[in-house]
C-alpha cells in the first residue's frame, strides 16, 4: 500500500480514464506497475495523520545515497 498526501495524485492515479495531461505517461506507467504487483493500492492519508513519513522524506533530501531505515533514525 502506499499512502500519499496528495489527494489530487491519489485520485489521478486510481481514476480509470485516461490523463492527457503532461503527466499523463508517468500515471500509466504506474498503473501498470500497480496492476503487476500483487496486493497494490494507492490511499490517501493526511500529512497531519502521517509525520513520521513526512519527517523521513523531509531528511532523505539532504542525502547524496539512497536510505534504507529499518528502525525509526533517532532523531524521531
Amino acid at each position: 500500500m502506499f499512502e500519499l498526501d496528495a489527494k489530487v495524485v491519489v485520485d489521478i492515479v486510481v481514476r480509470k480514464s485516461a490523463d492527457f495531461s503532461k503527466f499523463g505517461l508517468i500515471i500509466m506507467h504506474c498503473r501498470s506497475l500497480m496492476r503487476e504487483a500483487t496486493l497494490c493500492s494507492v490511499v490517501f492519508a493526511k500529512r497531519q495523520a502521517n509525520k513520521v513519513a513526512h519527517y523521513l522524506a523531509r531528511v532523505s533530501r539532504f542525502h547524496k545515497n539512497p536510505c534504507n531505515w529499518f528502525k525509526p533514525p533517532v532523531s524521531i
